[in-house]
């Protein structure tokens, strides 16, 4: 089974992952690294676009996927 990690590094992140999670102004909380944001946007957009294709709604998976990229820490 992959983790979160190893598929944002199959996407191009070589450390996707921050050692500590940043809290923004907002109180919103940043676990990635900006090539690990970049490759979380990637896959995003990937899964949206599988959304479009299948006609899906894929809200419920990119919120699941936040919920791990937040627990990790």
């Amino acid at each position: 089974m992959q983790t979160l990690e190893d598929i944002l590094r199959e996407l191009g992140s070589t450390k996707p992952f921050l050692n500590e999670v940043i809290i923004n102004e907002d109180g919103t909380r940043e676990p990635f690294t900006k090539s690990g944001n970049k490759a979380y946007s990637k896959l995003i957009e990937i899964i949206y676009a599988v959304g479009d294709l299948t006609n899906r709604d894929m809200n419920d998976i990119v919120e699941e996927l936040d919920d791990i990229a937040n627990q990790r820490f």
